[in-house]
C-alpha cells in the first residue's frame, strides 16, 4: 500500500509544480540546494537546527539570511574557499526570483 501511495504522489508531482508560483518554486529550489549542501558534507546531524530552520523557512527572505549560517557550517567542514564555491549556485538562485530581485537591488545600492 505504501508503494501505491508513493507512485500516486510521484504522478501528481508535475501537476502540483505547474500550479506553484515562481516564488514558491524558487523557495523550494533554494531550500533543496541548501539542504543538499549540508548533506554533501555530512553536516545534517551536526547542524540539525540549521537544517530545521532551512526546512521550515516560509519565505525566500528567511533563506537569504540563513545563507550566513550555511556558509559558516560549510567553512567548518571544508574551508572558506570550497564553502564559497558551494554557495555560488545557491546565491544565483536568489537572483532568478522576480519577487526577490527588487529587494536585492535596494540592499545593494550605495548611499
Amino acid at each position: 500500500m505504501k508503494s501505491l501511495n508513493a507512485i500516486s504522489r510521484w504522478l501528481r508531482a508535475p501537476a502540483q509544480m505547474a500550479t506553484q508560483t515562481g516564488t514558491e518554486r524558487t523557495l523550494q529550489q533554494v531550500r533543496a540546494a541548501m539542504l543538499a549542501a549540508l548533506e554533501r558534507h555530512g553536516l545534517l546531524a551536526q547542524w540539525r537546527r540549521l537544517a530545521d530552520r532551512v526546512t521550515y523557512a516560509s519565505e525566500l527572505e528567511a533563506l537569504w539570511y540563513l545563507r550566513q549560517d550555511l556558509l559558516a557550517a560549510l567553512m567548518a567542514a571544508c574551508g572558506e574557499v570550497r564553502a564559497r564555491q558551494e554557495m555560488q549556485p545557491i546565491n544565483a538562485l536568489f537572483g532568478r526570483s522576480e519577487a526577490f530581485r527588487p529587494r536585492l537591488r535596494a540592499g545593494l545600492r550605495m548611499p
